[in-house]
């Protein structure tokens, strides 16, 4: 046997409990100015800018083409960095927006580009966030031996993913890939159709 008694075994556990919970209480312990900073640093690295300024500019310029993309960007970032937080993660890695630009893009391309943004799709968009973020360390570590960076290719795996899933759920509305425009047009397009079914049915329906 290993241990020669539950003392003993109990003993391996608090040693191990206690050398590798101090470890993880450290890397826990976040600048949270320096978080909120990482916001717009992880729309900048879409781009490989790492400059909260940039990202700031880059942010602002999008909401001047799509105010909903904009946001989708900068929520889709949150999303990223607080998953590396709850992931424990390596805190320079959070600074510099790395857990936040795939999350963006993934957030972005769900919440108004795939699928028409409403109360339905917004948690499927976090969703995509959280995948996208998540799958970044795990593609990184993948291809590190060929010393290949993961850049946005966990995205391009989620984004694809989520891409496939357009028609099996009734409530979420997909935008096929003809008809993409920025969210705004999507979201006009699906309520002109509203309007447009409502009042046939109110004139074939009619007394």
């Amino acid at each position: 046997m290993l241990f020669r008694s539950q003392a003993g075994f109990d003993a391996f556990v608090n040693d191990v409990v206690a050398r590798h919970g101090a470890r993880g209480a450290e890397a826990l312990e976040y600048d949270w100015a320096l978080l909120m900073e990482a916001v717009p640093k992880g729309v900048g690295q879409v781009y490989l800018a790492d400059n909260t300024a940039t990202g700031v500019i880059m942010i602002i310029g999008m909401a001047v083409c799509s105010p909903i993309a904009a946001t989708a960007a900068t929520l889709g970032s949150l999303v990223g960095l607080l998953t590396g937080v709850a992931m424990g993660a390596d805190p320079n890695g959070i600074y510099f927006g790395l857990w936040g630009y795939n999350a963006a893009l993934g957030a972005i391309t769900v919440g108004g580009m795939f699928y028409v943004i409403d109360w339905a799709s917004a948690p499927f968009a976090v969703y995509c966030a959280v995948m996208c973020a998540l799958t970044g360390p795990t593609i990184g570590a993948l291809l590190s031996p060929v010393g290949v960076k993961a850049q946005t290719f966990p995205f391009c795996v989620c984004a694809l993913t989520f891409y496939l899933l357009q028609g099996s759920m009734s409530k979420i509305i997909a935008v096929s890939l003809a008809t993409a425009s920025v969210p705004e047009e999507h979201c006009a397009r699906l309520r002109l159709t509203r309007f447009v079914a409502k009042t046939f049915r109110s004139m074939v329906f009619s007394p």
